[in-house]
This record gives C-alpha cells, sequence and structure tokens, in this order.
C-alpha cells in the first residue's frame, strides 16, 4: 500500500514537470500603465496580433507574407515552476517533495524553409520523511522511488529541415551517480518534432492562444501609451488569474508573458511563462558521434525516465 501510494505521488509530480512551465521572471519588460482599451484600440490591437501571427506562419512555411519576405528574429522561450507537496503515507508518517524545474527552449529560424530548436529541461526533486524508519526509507530507495529524477537534465537538440534529432539526458540512480543517455535519430516529419516543443492544454503559450482568447472569450484587453496589449478577467478560463501580456517589438517580432495560479495533483502552483526575440542560434551537439541512433519512441522513453527516474 506505502509503495502504491509514493508512486501514484511521483507520477503525479512526473507530470507536472512534463506539462507545467512557471515563473521565468519577465521583470519591467511587461510592466506598463495599462488601461482599459476603447473598441478602436481593441481593434488595432487584434490587427497587430493577426499580422504577427501572419508573419510566424509564413516563417515556419516558407512563404512571403503580402508578397514580402519575412524577416523575423529568433525566439527564446523561459519557464521555470517551483512547488511542494505533502503526502500521508500512514496516519503517522508522511512524505514531502519538493520540485523545482527550470526550462529553456530556442527558435532558430535562420535557414529558410527549416527550424532549429533546443530545449533544456533541469529539474530537482528532494524528498524528506517524517515518521518513517530507516529501513522504511530504505525500501523507497530499492524501489527506484526515493531520489527519483533528483537533479536530472535534459537536452534536445532537433533540426525540422532535415528531421535531425539529438537527446541527452542524466538521471541519478539509486546509488546517487549520474546515468548519461545520448541518443539521436533522423528522417522524421517537421510537425512531428515541433510536438516534443508544443505540449497540448493550459500551460503552453503562443500568439495564436492569445488572439484566440480576445476573440472568443470575455476578458478585459488593456492598452499602454505605447499600443501594448494587457489581456485579463478572462471568465471563462479554468485557470486562476489568467493575464497575457503582449510587447509589439516589431512588425513581425513581439514578447509576450502569461501568468496564471493553478492546481495540480493537490498543489497550489504560481505559474509565469515567456517568449522573447533573441539573436541567439542553435547549434547541434558537438560530440555528435558519441549519440546512438534509436526510434522516436526510445526517446520519448528516455525523456520520461529522466523527468521521473522510474525505469520501464
Amino acid at each position: 500500500m506505502k509503495k502504491r501510494i509514493v508512486l501514484c505521488l511521483v507520477l503525479t509530480l512526473a507530470m507536472l514537470l512534463t506539462v507545467l512551465a512557471g515563473c521565468s521572471g519577465g521583470g519591467g519588460r511587461f510592466s506598463g500603465n495599462f488601461k482599459k482599451a476603447t473598441e478602436e484600440q481593441k481593434a488595432t490591437a487584434i490587427k497587430k496580433i493577426e499580422k504577427l501571427v501572419a508573419a510566424e506562419t509564413a516563417v515556419k512555411n516558407n512563404i512571403t507574407l503580402d508578397g514580402k519576405a519575412v524577416n523575423k528574429k529568433n525566439m527564446l522561450f523561459q519557464a521555470t515552476v517551483k512547488g511542494s507537496l505533502t503526502q500521508d503515507i500512514s496516519s503517522s508518517a508522511s512524505m514531502t517533495v519538493r520540485m523545482d524545474s527550470k526550462t529553456v527552449e530556442k527558435y532558430d529560424f535562420t535557414t529558410a524553409g527549416a527550424i532549429k530548436l533546443y530545449a533544456k529541461i533541469d529539474s530537482n526533486m528532494e524528498y524528506s520523511y517524517k515518521g518513517l524508519s530507516k529501513d522504511e526509507i530504505k525500501a523507497l530507495k530499492e524501489a527506484g522511488i526515493y531520489g527519483g529524477g533528483q537533479k536530472s537534465s535534459i537536452e534536445m537538440f532537433a533540426d525540422t529541415g532535415n528531421g535531425e534529432i539529438y537527446l541527452s539526458t542524466k538521471v541519478p540512480n539509486s546509488e546517487g551517480k549520474d546515468d548519461v543517455v545520448k541518443l539521436c535519430s533522423e528522417g522524421f516529419p517537421k510537425d512531428q518534432i515541433e510536438a516534443y516543443f508544443q505540449q497540448d492544454g493550459n500551460t503552453t503559450l503562443s500568439i495564436e492562444e492569445i488572439l484566440d482568447v480576445i476573440n472568443d472569450s470575455v476578458c478585459l484587453v488593456s492598452v499602454d501609451s505605447r499600443g501594448n496589449v494587457k489581456v485579463s478577467n478572462i471568465e471563462d478560463s479554468d485557470l486562476e488569474d489568467l493575464t497575457y501580456v503582449v510587447k509589439f517589438e516589431s512588425d513581425y517580432d513581439y514578447s509576450v508573458q502569461k501568468k496564471f495560479k493553478m492546481k495540480q495533483g493537490g498543489m497550489s502552483l504560481d505559474c509565469e511563462i515567456t517568449i522573447i526575440p533573441t539573436s541567439d542560434k542553435v547549434a547541434p551537439p558537438s560530440d555528435k558521434g558519441n549519440y546512438e541512433k534509436t526510434s522516436i519512441t526510445e526517446l520519448g522513453t528516455a525523456m520520461i525516465q529522466a523527468l521521473t527516474g522510474l525505469k520501464r
């Protein structure tokens, strides 16, 4: 019974780390003296966001926009999630798990007709126990639950042009040593690669998402003196205090912020996601020869193991 309860807890946290992103620290970049937009200001904001969506679609599909090539900067996604959860194992014993996950993703549009993507996820899960004996804690270690996912890391490079994927994971084993796995594959469709960088659900962020909220939801649209947009008071969202800010950097470039609160697996979380333009480029790993060729299924399995510390 104890093992089943603890295993369920670990799997819940694994799901959180897989789909959650938050607290990236946008700072003053997204601050402004926002005031409720007039209908004219709202219509102007919608047109500007629609242009950003069209530009991004043009870049991804290597087509022109209004008969002109789109010169768009690369994009940097930054996120972290922090939280803790205490689970009763019995009437006199409990386990507390604290987690801290940081994510960086880069999208490189330098090569026409292709996107180079890089992602790095560093996650740390710390376990503490109350009311358990040394033997019981030892049993958890032997079951592969204690310390699962502690200070694990994932690095991933992908190129939609040639379908290459390189994945490197580092996961601590029961002896406290790191198990390093390096896998690669090639020939995968563009949309299949992009799926690894875009999770479904409420914890993503895109410029299209904000446009949909403005058009389809009862919400408050505000603007500042520079025409930047804030979307808040979103009535039909299942996320608490959901707020978006769009900063227009140029005709084709933008910075966006998403802040919200949510509960998942008994844990309350304050979350924030940001995307900003960057001049950073993306390159494949320098030690490509050390990566073992495999299938995309094995790549997915390796990612899950890196996030959870659980073996198949």
